[in-house]
C-alpha cells in the first residue's frame, strides 16, 4: 500500500512538472515575439534605440530567421533608422550562453541618419582612427559571420546636405564592402577588404560617367614605424571629365571649391600619383592649425606626381598649352618641398595680358596671342613657409615669348625668389 501510495506521489509530481513545461512552452509561444522585443530593447539602449518592430518570427533549436525588422531610435546627436528586408540567425546553444552566434545574412538593410544638432561633446573632437576600421568595428558584434546581400545607407546633414550609398558586405575571416554611389553626375565605386585578424586593409576606388572611367585611385593602409599608420597609394585621372564631375558637384551641393566654369579653364589630358602618407592614431581635430597637435603638423607625406597636359586654355590667358610635368614633393610639420623636375611647356599667351603698349605690339608684329615656351633644364625646388608665401629656386630656366624674328627671351632667373598668392 505504501508503495502504490509513494508512486501514485512521484507520477503526480511527474505529471505536474510536465504540466509546468507544457504551460511555459505555450506561454512561450504565445508570448515569445514580444518578450524579445523587451529583451532586446533593453540590449539596444545603451545604443538609444526606441523602437522595435518585426514580423514572420520564426525559431528552431539552430535557426531564427525574420520576414522583416525595423529599428529606430538617437544617439549622439543623430536620428537613425533601420530597416531589414529578412534575415536569418545561425547559432547553437553552446555559442548563446556566452552572447555569440555562428552567422547573421539578411537579404537587405536599409539604414538612414539624419544630424538633428550640432556635435558639441569635446571628445568627439578626437578622431581615433583604428576605431573606425571595418575590422574593429564588426569585432564588437556578436556575430562571427555576417552577410548582407543588398545594403543601402544614407546620411543627411544639419545643412541638407546629404550621401547615398548602395552595395553589399561579407565578413567570415575576411572582410569585404562594396558600396556604390553618385558624385553629382558621375558614378563612384568602392572596394574594401581586410582580415579580421588583422589592422591592414585595402582600398580601391573608382570614377566614372557614362562614357568612361574617369579616376582610378587603390590605397593599402598598415601600421608602420613608431606605431603610426601608414598608406601607400597609387592613381590616376583623366582632366577634362574630373574638372567636369567636380564642377557639377560643387555646384549641387553649394558649395564654394573655387572651381573654374567651363569658358575660364578647359583641360585635357591625365595625371598619375604614388603616395605614401604617415599619421598618428589619434587627431585633435579641434586643435589650431599652429598647435603642436594641429592634424596637418601630424601628418608626413611624400607624393610623385606626373602630369601629360594635352592642351590648356584659359580664354584671354593662355590657349592651348601642352607639355609634361613631373612633381616631388613631400610634407613634414605643415611644410611642403616640391621639385618640379626639367619642363618643357609650349603655347600662346594672350599678347594683352603683357601690359605692352599697343603701338609696342604693332611694332614688334605681335597680335592678339604670341608663341610661349617655358623650359626648366634643370629641377625647380618650392617651399611653402607659414605665412603663406611660396620661395622658388631655379637655375638654367628659359621664358620666351615670340616667333623667331621678334622674340623676348628672359634665361636663368635668380634662385631665391618668393611668390605669395592673391
Amino acid at each position: 500500500m505504501m508503495r502504490s501510495r509513494i508512486a501514485l506521489f512521484g507520477l503526480g509530481l511527474v505529471l505536474l512538472g510536465v504540466l509546468v513545461v507544457m504551460g511555459a512552452g505555450i506561454y512561450l509561444y504565445q508570448n515569445l515575439p514580444h518578450l524579445l522585443r523587451l529583451h532586446a530593447a533593453r540590449v539596444l539602449q545603451h545604443y538609444g534605440v526606441d523602437d522595435i518592430a518585426f514580423e514572420g518570427l520564426r525559431i528552431s533549436h539552430t535557426t531564427a530567421s525574420v520576414d522583416s525588422l525595423l529599428l529606430r531610435g538617437s544617439y549622439n546627436n543623430l536620428r537613425y533608422q533601420a530597416s531589414v528586408g529578412s534575415g536569418a540567425l545561425h547559432y547553437n546553444w553552446r555559442g548563446l550562453l556566452t552572447g555569440t552566434v555562428d552567422s547573421v545574412a539578411l537579404s537587405s538593410l536599409d539604414v538612414s541618419i539624419v544630424q538633428t544638432a550640432a556635435h558639441d561633446d569635446p571628445e568627439s573632437a578626437i578622431l581615433v582612427v583604428e576605431e573606425y576600421l571595418p575590422q574593429r568595428l564588426l569585432a564588437r558584434l556578436p556575430i562571427q559571420s555576417l552577410r548582407i546581400d543588398q545594403l543601402q545607407a544614407s546620411y543627411r546633414s544639419l545643412n541638407n546636405r546629404s550621401i547615398e550609398v548602395h552595395g553589399s558586405l561579407a565578413s567570415d575571416q575576411r572582410v569585404d564592402l562594396r558600396l556604390r554611389g553618385s558624385l553629382a553626375t558621375c558614378a563612384v565605386a568602392g572596394r574594401l577588404t581586410a582580415d579580421r585578424r588583422s589592422p591592414e586593409l585595402l582600398l580601391a576606388l573608382s570614377l566614372a560617367d557614362d562614357k568612361a572611367g574617369i579616376a582610378t585611385l587603390d590605397a593599402q593602409l598598415a601600421r608602420g614605424a613608431d606605431h603610426r599608420w601608414e598608406w601607400r597609394m597609387q592613381g590616376r585621372a583623366l582632366h577634362a571629365p574630373l574638372l567636369s564631375c567636380l564642377r557639377a558637384f560643387e555646384n549641387q551641393q553649394g558649395l564654394a571649391m573655387g572651381i573654374p566654369t567651363n569658358t575660364d579653364l578647359s583641360l585635357h589630358g591625365e595625371s598619375e600619383i604614388t603616395a605614401r602618407i604617415l599619421h598618428p592614431d589619434a587627431f585633435n581635430l579641434a586643435a589650431a592649425p599652429d598647435a603642436d597637435d594641429a592634424p596637418l603638423r601630424q601628418l608626413q607625406a611624400s607624393v610623385q606626381i606626373a602630369n601629360r597636359i594635352l592642351s590648356l586654355d584659359m580664354p584671354t590667358l593662355i590657349d592651348q598649352l601642352h607639355g609634361t610635368v613631373a612633381l616631388d614633393a613631400t610634407l613634414a610639420n605643415a611644410q611642403i618641398n616640391a621639385v618640379l623636375h626639367p619642363v618643357q611647356l609650349t603655347g600662346n599667351v594672350a599678347t594683352q595680358r603683357l601690359s605692352l603698349p599697343d603701338h609696342w605690339r604693332q611694332r614688334i608684329g605681335w597680335e592678339e596671342t604670341v608663341a610661349l615656351h617655358l623650359e626648366a633644364a634643370e629641377p625647380v625646388a618650392l617651399t611653402s613657409h607659414d605665412d603663406g608665401s611660396w620661395s622658388v629656386s631655379t637655375r638654367g630656366s628659359e621664358l620666351s615669348l615670340g616667333t623667331d624674328n621678334t622674340q623676348l627671351r628672359l634665361q636663368k632667373a635668380e634662385p631665391g625668389s618668393a611668390y605669395r598668392p592673391g
